[in-house]
């Protein structure tokens, strides 16, 4: 079968991180059932061109720098894990806070397919959640992985960037499409021991004097008295009428 697009799988999984090495030990793929209907086998993985260049991105964005790059991977049977090193650029040190943080915990490969095929008959009856399966890849060529997004919570971090607790770029801000209003200032007081945040109100202010003046007005200079010429208005006159009843008179029949 000829080479098909560029593909992408997305798994959320637990990651380790190991805080002192700034490493992440991550599942990038297994065999279940993706959102698109697919499956694609780990055992088909083809990882030889990628080990020459590991690089590890942000959302697969193909024209930035990479936040990382793979130590090593392992291919088993139904899961492929990597080992990930998180470079010590800007970008890079964000993305492994949101990692170490639990914000993050999605990989997602990009690959091409080689070959594929429909479930049979007897595979779908050995593995019924493949009933609705259109397709099933079994060789790929890894292109790249990369930390994505999904299926972090976006509510949850924004909490947390309205807190101060995660400071996030407007580059990935607006990947995650988060979009923070800034709280009042706060003001926290210390009473036994527990520590209590309380709105800052602005002060209300009393509502000024008004002194009242008196004003004397001239009624003639206010109200036009001046008398007008009284038009006289004739009554209107339904011309039709008249000469309907003048016809009926004249036959004798209105007096």
């Amino acid at each position: 079968m000829a080479k098909a697009a560029i593909q992408k799988e997305i798994f959320g999984v637990k990651t380790e991180i190991d805080a002192d090495e700034r490493t992440a030990e991550v599942v990038i793929s297994t065999t279940a059932v993706d959102r698109d209907g697919e499956v694609v086998l780990a055992k088909g993985g083809v990882f030889e061109n990628f080990m020459k260049n590991p690089v590890v991105l942000w959302a697969h964005k193909h024209d930035d720098a990479p936040i990382g790059r793979a130590l090593w991977i392992k291919q088993g049977n139904k899961k492929i894990t990597a080992k990930v090193k998180f470079a010590e650029t800007e970008q890079a040190e964000e993305v492994y806070k949101l990692y170490s943080g639990g914000f993050l915990n999605a990989f997602s490969i990009g690959f091409i397919s080689n070959k594929s095929h429909r479930p049979e008959p007897k595979e779908i009856a050995k593995l019924p959640e493949w009933a609705n399966v259109w397709r099933v890849i079994d060789e790929w060529e890894l292109l790249e992985f990369s930390a994505v997004p999904v299926p972090s919570n976006p509510e949850a971090l924004a909490q947390a960037v309205k807190t101060k607790s995660v400071v996030l770029s407007d580059g990935i801000k607006a990947d995650f499409d988060i979009d923070v209003e800034e709280d009042d200032e706060e003001i926290h007081y210390i009473s036994d021991g527990v520590e209590k945040a309380v709105k800052k109100e602005p002060a209300k202010k009393e509502p000024e004097a008004v002194e009242l003046k008196s004003v004397s007005l001239d009624v003639d200079a206010v109200f036009d008295v001046t008398p007008v010429d009284v038009v006289k208005v004739e009554p209107f006159v339904d011309m039709k009428a008249v000469v309907k009843e003048e016809i009926q008179r004249l036959k004798g029949r209105v007096y």
